[in-house]
């Protein structure tokens, strides 16, 4: 799932290549298509598996502008303990409103209609192959084409996922299995499922985050209530606070909470703590113009001379700034290390006259595109223009060097595919930045994705441009090429990577065989057909470029049980994996000690053998085991099953490793292995 990009998917689940902001979705490197798995580790028998996955394209440029969109993008890691984080974020002319901070917690049900048009809402964010609907979690989505005859939903980018409507609820499982789901209510007339409120957030390991809101669930198209907590069944919470009547992104700040040592209710309006908790806080001011005032396009309550600053408080006591203009878009930014603004922006604008500004060779609205005399405003509106840094040795304000912004733009008639391109020139020297195909999300299907991305650097990622759109090639300034192969030997599509071949310049290669000039190919294999999300888009084997195979199982939630490598010295090493059910303990809301209901699944052993091959749970050779054993802590609370200790056994010994945590979670000691103590602390 890519955001801005082939359905307008940004996922969690699986990168795959495919174009990611460069701050807010770093996280995702870990979830990759073939996800990691645990590493093989055998002493005398070494070999770390391969992980057969495609770069991460980096889609934001160091200005905080994204070659997809052409729009300023934002995300900022204010608050984070153990299951719960904060995130705000303005992205793709969600901006940080005045009293309508959005975040990644945050989601709903978009309508999107089809190409041929819509019979079912009046309100369209999105398009896809036929009418159906975007599911939002955050910056994550992923679009749903909706069939009447069946009733069923399909995945708009092929990837696996699935959407269910169940009446009361509607749910969406993405490709790793992670389950989202939403509050539904359903339109007279109107088949589609309909939400505004996230449910609860179902990972496939059985961590659960249950959502409580202020009031009534609203019916009313993007509605969305306000949140008041979030609960983990490992025992946190995330408090959004409100100075007034709680209203959707409306929160002055949020605190993460371990309700294994503090009791609150997570459906109060508000909550007194015994202790100092991680908080995010959030502030806006005004700021008002004496000169050079916006003058936009007139709307109810808009004053042409007011700005607003919006201060984003870190758990760290680090300031994020940003200067909103009357329409609260970023105008200036000032990063935690800084103590004024550093980036200053100059975005397209439609004027109170109807007259544009910076918005290059578009002089009045609608700007249109000829030959085709086709509107472009919800395209062009709000594209940077230029960016000014302020440099350091000079007093404040924009007077530093300047990035300019262009494009190029050819538009077919609706419905076909449009080929545009973002750049930006480099005023320090050396390559720019530009992207070729498509980048406003959720009109993928009718406008065409996304075709290609190159970062300062000049490598040039290639996409598939089609309604998967994964990445195809890699290609190097200096003419090295890599190709990306997906969903082959009959598998049901669904974007995974079945062979990574690179070539030297001058050679070539194809995902049916043919490859010219000296070559290095790399594979991976998979279930041909999918039975179970959450193990069918991890690989069976993978093969590294020296016809090295290591095979891999799991269990019914996704996990490894056995990554089996080629073989050494005759013998193939094998490393083991058992996982067992653990429940969380921690304060009711009342106050009392209670053990969660639900269970997280977590590794227990691993274990290998040091010089024989594996048999059974054990091994051929006597005395040939290496066995850890993983040590959440008692049956009993405080516990939000953290990792107390672990035990590893060999040749007749075992040693014991301790770990000491906050209240925070945070891990603050541990012991070593020659220690050996006889059982760890409780916490």
């Amino acid at each position: 799932m890519i955001f801005g990009n082939r359905g307008h998917r940004a996922t969690v689940v699986g990168t795959k290549g495919r174009t990611l902001p460069r701050k807010a979705f770093r996280w995702l490197a870990a979830l990759l298509a073939v996800p990691c798995v645990l590493p093989l580790r055998a002493e005398s028998q070494t070999y770390a598996p391969l992980v057969l996955a495609p770069p991460i394209v980096d889609r934001v440029d160091a200005n905080d502008v994204s070659m997809i969109t052409g729009k300023t993008q934002f995300s900022v890691p204010a608050l984070k303990m153990g299951d719960v984080s904060f995130t705000p974020y303005s992205v793709n002319g969600s901006y940080f409103g005045i009293g309508a901070i959005m975040d990644d917690n945050y989601g709903r049900l978009a309508d999107c209609t089809s190409v041929n048009g819509n019979s079912y809402s009046s309100y369209v964010e999105c398009t896809s192959q036929q009418q159906g609907i975007q599911a939002v979690y955050g910056e994550q989505r992923d679009t749903f084409d909706y069939d009447a005859s069946s009733n069923q939903y399909t995945p708009d980018a092929e990837d696996g996922a699935t959407f269910v409507d169940n009446g009361t609820t509607c749910t969406w499982t993405r490709r790793d299995g992670m389950q989202v789901v939403y509050a539904a209510y359903h339109n007279s007339g109107n088949p589609i499922c309909q939400s505004n409120n996230i449910l609860k957030v179902i990972q496939p390991d059985g961590r659960i985050l249950t959502y409580y809101y202020y009031g009534a669930f609203s019916t009313g198209y993007a509605t969305q209530s306000p949140i008041l907590s979030i609960v983990t069944n490992s025992g946190y919470m995330l408090k959004y606070n409100y100075s007034g009547t709680p209203t959707a992104g409306g929160e002055t700040s949020v605190t993460a909470i371990n309700r294994a040592f503090e009791t609150c209710d997570p459906s109060a309006l508000s909550c007194t703590l015994a202790h100092s908790w991680p908080t995010s806080t959030l502030s806006h001011t005004t700021k008002e113009l004496t000169s050079n005032c916006d003058d936009f396009s007139n709307a109810p309550g808009y004053d042409p001379c007011k700005h607003y600053i919006l201060t984003i408080r870190d758990q760290a006591q680090r300031n994020y700034v940003f200067e909103l203009d009357g329409y609260t878009r970023v105008v200036s930014y000032q990063p935690p290390e800084a103590t004024s603004p550093v980036f200053y922006y100059s975005l397209c604008s439609q004027l109170a006259d109807n007259t544009l500004r910076n918005c290059w060779d578009f002089t009045s609205w609608p700007p249109k595109v000829d030959p085709y005399d086709e509107a472009v405003e919800p395209m062009v509106f709000d594209w940077v223009y230029s960016v000014t840094r302020h440099d350091p040795s000079q007093p404040s304000g924009p007077n530093g060097p300047t990035w300019s912004y262009g494009f190029n733009f050819t538009l077919n008639s609706p419905p076909g595919w449009a080929v545009w391109e973002h750049s930006v020139n480099n005023p320090l020297g050396g390559a720019g930045m530009s992207a070729l195909g498509n980048g406003t999300p959720g009109t993928e299907n009718f406008y065409g994705p996304t075709d290609s991305i190159t970062p300062y650097d000049g490598t040039v990622f290639h996409f598939e441009r089609n309604r998967q759109n994964d990445l195809s090639t890699v290609t190097t300034p200096g003419g090295v090429t890599t190709l990306y192969c997906y969903d082959m030997n009959g598998s049901t599509l669904r974007g995974n990577p079945w062979e990574e071949i690179t070539t030297v310049p001058g050679g070539s290669a194809t995902c049916t065989g043919t490859v010219s000039g000296s070559a290095i190919t790399k594979k991976a294999t998979y279930p041909t057909s999918c039975t179970n999300v959450a193990s069918c888009n991890k690989p069976l084997t993978v093969t590294d470029a020296n016809t090295n195979t290591s095979t891999f199982t799991y269990d019914s939630r996704g996990e490894v049980l056995t990554i089996t490598g080629p073989a050494v010295n005759g013998v193939r090493p094998q490393t083991r994996y058992t996982y067992a059910p653990y429940y969380a303990w921690y304060l009711s809301s009342s106050g009392v000690m209670t053990e969660d209901p639900n269970p997280i699944w977590l590794l227990t052993t691993e274990s290998y053998c040091m010089t024989g091959a594996a048999s059974g749970s054990g091994c051929a050779l006597p005395n040939d085991q290496v066995l850890t054993t993983y040590d959440y802590g008692p049956e009993s609370g405080p516990n939000n099953l953290l990792m107390r200790g672990k035990t590893v056994t060999a040749n007749g010994q075992t040693l014991r490793t301790c770990y000491g945590h906050d209240e925070q979670g945070n891990k603050i000691w541990q012991t070593s292995p020659n220690a050996n103590p006889a059982s760890c602390p409780a916490y």
